[in-house]
C-alpha cells in the first residue's frame, strides 16, 4: 500500500507540467510487474523508501521503487509499478510528455522498460490471438458433431 502511494506520486509528479493541464486526466496503477526481495528486513531498522520514473511511453510508464535500511545503500526490496494516465472525462489514455534519460543507469533502466513494455504488448496480442483461434475451434467443433 504504502510502495503503491509512493509510486502514485512520482508518477502524478513526471506527469504534471507546467504545459499540461494536469486537471484534465487522472493517473492509474495498471500493475505492479514484479516486487522482488533480497532478504527480510530487520523490523528494528528505519526504512527509506525510494523510486523514480524509469521508462515512459505514450500514456504509461515505469516506476521503479525500491526499499533499503537507512544504513545501508544496498536495497533489500524492488519493485516495478506501470501508471497509466487518463483523460478525466473519456476515461481513455492521454499522452504523457517523454523522458530523456541522461545517464549510463537512466538509459539502462529506460531500455529495459522499453522492453517489458514490448513483452507486455507482444503477450497480450498472444492471447487475443489464443482466444480467436479458441473460439474458432469451438464453432468448427459444433459444425462437426452436426
Amino acid at each position: 500500500e504504502d510502495l503503491d502511494a509512493l509510486a502514485g506520486t512520482i508518477a502524478f509528479r513526471h506527469a504534471k507540467d507546467d504545459d499540461m493541464n494536469t486537471d484534465e486526466y487522472i493517473i492509474v496503477t495498471a500493475s505492479i510487474d514484479r516486487i522482488v526481495l533480497g532478504h527480510r528486513p530487520n523490523l528494528k531498522d528505519d526504512i527509506d523508501l525510494a523510486g523514480q520514473v524509469s521508462w515512459v511511453g505514450t500514456s504509461s510508464m515505469e516506476i521503479n521503487m525500491v526499499a533499503k535500511s537507512s544504513w545501508t545503500e544496498e536495497p533489500w526490496m524492488s519493485a516495478l509499478f506501470t501508471f497509466v494516465a487518463l483523460d478525466r472525462n473519456t476515461m481513455k489514455p492521454a499522452a504523457l510528455h517523454q523522458l530523456n534519460p541522461e545517464t549510463e543507469e537512466e538509459k539502462h533502466h529506460f531500455h529495459l522498460g522499453m522492453e517489458r513494455n514490448n513483452r507486455r504488448k507482444r503477450l497480450r496480442k498472444e492471447k487475443a490471438t489464443t482466444k480467436i483461434q479458441s473460439k474458432r475451434k469451438g464453432i468448427f467443433g459444433m459444425i462437426e458433431l452436426i
